[in-house]
């Protein structure tokens, strides 16, 4: 089956045409793309490859984004989803065998991959999380503040407010992030939330001068910014503040002449009624499979 590495510069440029293409479904494979260059990438342990029906001078179908740590993210078009590029990738991919292993992505992709690493490796993933994968086109957002929301302040964070952040952070991937009972790793979290301070737009709420509710971006790609992150804490949910957060963050990406992205998971209602009024519209669902 067609699949090759993508080891050199023009075929890179090959696989970053075809992402700017579906970035609304790959933002933090754009990401990479925009941010590393063919070194920083090998220093990370990743590589791409691409998927073409025509050798490999042919037009990108598809594309796979790995690491050697287990993670996969694979982008498939219809065309070359009805081709089995998915079941090819996950029958002979170097990290299918692995006892750890994560892939996500679009959904038609994921399962075309679970589907193949089942039959050639007997495996199924020991958790999965299904989202709603959420865009939003670039423009301002005017809504009104609800009357809590109107005594916070909003504010721009950076790495100076790693520590006022850390507990938010922190109950957010105990909340939304671990899916196996383990603990989080204070220090892990602080090293991962200062980079991100000083790389990503941040923003957060303060109520009677405490930090009590997060939002910001976890992947800035071409023509698209993913969101991620967002969280206030249990007592001031349903105050309208996670709103009035979220439409000063999109006014920024905005800025930035950037669309917005998001994946939420299928149970959250109240959050995905937030980015409804918000002007999200759900394009696909998106799935996380955990192997271990």
């Amino acid at each position: 089956m067609p699949w090759f590495a993508a080891r050199t510069p023009l075929a890179l440029s090959r696989v970053e045409e075809f992402v700017r293409s579906n970035e609304w479904s790959c933002a933090s494979v754009g990401a990479q793309l925009r941010q590393r260059t063919p070194l920083d990438m090998l220093k990370r342990h990743t590589h791409f490859e691409y998927f073409t029906l025509d050798g490999q001078q042919g037009p990108v179908l598809a594309i796979n984004m790995e690491n050697s740590f287990g993670f996969r993210y694979p982008v498939l078009s219809e065309t070359a989803i009805s081709a089995g590029a998915a079941m090819e990738l996950g029958g002979r991919s170097p990290t299918s065998g692995r006892r750890s292993m994560t892939v996500m992505g679009r959904e038609q992709a994921v399962c075309g991959v679970e589907a193949s690493v089942r039959l050639t490796f007997g495996r199924e993933p020991k958790y999965r999380v299904e989202y709603y994968l959420m865009t939003r086109q670039a423009g301002s957002v005017v809504e009104g503040r609800s009357r809590v929301a109107e005594q916070c302040r909003f504010l721009r964070a950076d790495a100076r407010h790693t520590d006022r952040l850390l507990a938010m952070q922190i109950a957010y991937e105990e909340e939304e992030v671990v899916v196996d009972g383990r603990r989080v790793d204070p220090q892990a979290t602080r090293f991962h939330l200062r980079d991100d301070l000083r790389e990503q737009l941040v923003y957060f709420a303060t109520h009677d001068g405490r930090a009590v509710a997060k939002a910001g971006t976890n992947a800035r790609g071409f023509t698209y910014d993913q969101i991620g992150g967002v969280y206030t804490e249990p007592a001031l949910r349903g105050h309208g503040i996670s709103t009035a957060l979220m439409q000063v963050l999109l006014n920024s990406i905005t800025e930035y002449k950037k669309n917005a992205v998001l994946f939420v998971k299928k149970p959250n209602k109240s959050a995905i009624a937030v980015y409804d009024r918000l002007g999200f519209e759900t394009r696909d669902s998106f799935v996380i499979s955990y192997y271990q």
